[in-house]
């Protein structure tokens, strides 16, 4: 992203809210990419894949 163009300046061109503007900035900065990470669903496993076959018979 580009250091001389303000974040309310981009913020109008592209009609994003400069709060968007700087989060985005922030993340580019801090991890070079501005993609979130997905979020983890549910509670983990307790049981391991290698386990399920054990359970079966019962």
């Amino acid at each position: 992203m580009s250091t001389c163009i303000s974040s309310g300046v981009i913020a109008r061109v592209t009609g994003a809210s400069q709060r968007t503007v700087n989060h985005v900035l922030r993340l580019s900065h801090l991890t070079g990419s501005v993609a979130k990470k997905p979020l983890e669903h549910g509670r983990p496993r307790s049981k391991t894949p290698a386990q399920h076959p054990l359970l079966l018979p019962l």
